[in-house]
């Protein structure tokens, strides 16, 4: 008898020593707070051994949410009567949720202080992209009927877009959009997001564009117009009422308070909680934007992106076949006979800009005697003086009458980008002996060429 109780005895603390280690490492299981319900904001839960918060004061509970939530929220365990609201740390205390903090699907420990529950460990989601991912076009990627000039599915024009009120902010190089809260920057996820573009935004006058928060949806919006958008001489102004911006842990923000705007909604974006995203140039008519594939007259590229830029290329030739010019004065070629034979380029930041690389090339033949020496050039914000290495014929024959020559010219300049408008003009001067000469217009006899990061 004693050796079989001796038997059950030892055969019961072998089990039980073998049972010990899992035991232990499983006893944290019942910290897991199971989501049952609830929405993104009034998040429901439960977890074991609790019928009232105080029973779970100051334990670190592993909580995943089902939901991502938007804004301040809450959480109710057990069906109790009350929902405390999250809370988070930050260097000054704990302060409300506003945004992604609770990540759908991600882990988070969470502790109930006898008034929140605070979270421990912070979600992915509370972290910045190191810069925002998206792209400001015309051209509408996602479902929809993109603008005449656009090709469905993608990101840049493929033919002139003229006259379109709307713009589209594409994640065309990811999805990640850091916006500032008060005090910390937290990452947001967007899809495609539509900007309208209201009459309110003035012709010829430059605005920027910002991504912020309007209800705890991330919203694009336009901004105040600069206190001058004047080619060459742009600025935004400083101080209350402008559209000042600055840097921010190294993202663009604007420095002040401003009211934003998108289509028929206005909301007011606190200072740095807008990330700044572009600046566009209105065209003559309000509320309305173009951008220019084509060689013509007068062409333009209307916003400017500050992250993620693209190469564009503006050509401007005229259409006129051949005219003629005989004094020794740079002036705009074909004296804007069929229209400016200009670009407009637009530049958010010169920190951020590529340089502008200008090409002016013409064909143009002497009058008789072809003596002197005929040049064209480049005006950068100016439409009688050359910038760079004008494009120089000299002719020496003499006073030989009777015949006339014929050339090809070349000018160049590379521009750093003056902040906001630049216009860049194509110049003709004819010869130093006031000869007639011919300049040669369309594609193919003249082109100036402008590319430069947009």
């Amino acid at each position: 008898m004693i050796r079989g109780f001796l038997k059950t005895f030892l055969l019961a603390a072998a089990l039980s020593f073998a049972a010990a280690p899992a035991s232990a490492q499983f006893a944290d299981q019942a910290n897991v707070v199971t989501n049952a319900a609830g929405t993104a904001n009034a998040q429901i839960g439960s977890v074991v051994n609790a019928s009232s918060y105080n029973d779970v004061l100051n334990v670190l509970l592993k909580y995943t949410p089902a939901a991502t939530n938007t804004g301040d929220a809450t959480l109710t365990l057990n069906a109790l009567g009350t929902s405390p609201h999250f809370r988070k740390l930050t260097s000054g205390g704990l302060a409300p949720l506003t945004g992604n903090e609770l990540l759908n699907g991600q882990p988070s420990l969470i502790q109930f202080d006898g008034t929140y529950f605070v979270i421990m460990s912070a979600s992915t989601a509370t972290l910045p992209s190191l810069l925002p991912q998206g792209y400001l076009t015309p051209c509408q990627i996602s479902a929809g009927s993109p603008a005449s000039g656009c090709t469905a599915g993608q990101l840049l024009p493929t033919g002139d877009v003229t006259s379109v009120t709307s713009l589209y902010y594409e994640p065309a190089f990811g999805s990640g959009m850091p916006i500032w809260n008060g005090s910390t920057f937290v990452n947001f996820t967007f899809t495609e997001l539509t900007l309208t573009i209201p009459s309110s935004r003035l012709a010829n006058t430059l605005y920027d564009v910002f991504v912020a928060l309007n209800s705890n949806v991330v919203t694009p919006c336009f901004g105040v117009a600069w206190s001058s958008s004047t080619a060459g001489s742009s600025a935004r102004g400083t101080g209350a009422g402008t559209t000042q911006v600055e840097l921010k842990q190294g993202v663009w923000t604007n420095s002040v308070s401003v009211s934003c705007v998108n289509g028929a909604t206005t909301f007011t974006v606190g200072a740095n909680q807008g990330t700044l995203v572009a600046t566009c140039w209105i065209d003559g008519t309000n509320g309305q934007v173009s951008f220019n594939v084509s060689a013509g007259f007068s062409r333009k590229w209307a916003c400017s992106n500050v992250y993620n830029k693209q190469p564009i290329r503006l050509a401007v030739t005229d259409s006129t076949a051949s005219w003629t010019y005989s004094t020794n004065t740079f002036r705009p070629s074909n004296n804007n006979g069929g229209g400016c034979n200009c670009a407009n380029v637009v530049t958010a930041l010169p920190q951020v800009v590529d340089n502008a690389f200008l090409e002016f090339t013409t064909i143009f033949s002497t009058g008789s005697p072809p003596t002197g020496q005929t040049a064209i050039g480049i005006g950068w914000n100016s439409t009688s003086a050359a910038s760079g290495i004008n494009g120089l014929s000299s002719m020496g024959i003499g006073s030989n009458p009777g015949f006339t020559l014929g050339a090809t010219s070349e000018a160049r300049y590379s521009a750093y980008g003056a902040l906001g408008v630049n216009n860049v003009q194509a110049l003709e001067r004819s010869s130093v002996s006031n000869t007639t000469n011919t300049f040669f217009g369309q594609v193919g006899s003249m082109n100036l060429g402008v590319a430069f990061g947009g």
